[in-house]
């Protein structure tokens, strides 16, 4: 059975608290989640436990998430990892991971397809 992980994390700092959107790293994990399709429940780490959520991802078939790699991936490593070189090899171990990163096009276009069959109607 394929493990898939459908993943979340919220921040503790806004970008405009940390100096912009370059300082992803330093937002700083307040919560992440983890929906486990192998037992089939979800996972709750707080910011200390950090380590923990990391070492579950990484035994995952598939990672799936709302533009996990570029964001929630940082700020993990952010809070996983204290030099920025350490940081940098922790996201590109993710990064390397059987990833379904959605964005907004994977949700708008189904919408934009909708609105126009029901503008024909």
């Amino acid at each position: 059975m394929e493990r898939i992980l459908y993943f979340d994390l919220e921040t503790k700092r806004a970008a405009e608290e940390v100096g912009g959107w370059n300082n992803i790293e330093d937002m700083g994990m307040s919560v992440g989640v983890i929906w486990d399709s192998f037992d089939k429940q979800h996972h709750v780490y707080l910011d200390y436990q950090a380590p923990q959520l990391l070492e579950h991802c990484r035994k995952a078939d598939l990672i799936v998430g709302f533009n996990h790699v570029e964001f929630d991936y940082r700020v993990l490593a952010g809070e996983c990892a204290g030099q920025q070189e350490q940081r940098t090899r922790l996201r590109t171990e993710l990064a390397g991971l059987p990833n379904l990163d959605l964005s907004l096009i994977h949700i708008s276009e189904p919408t934009r397809l909708l609105s126009i069959a029901y503008s024909v109607l």
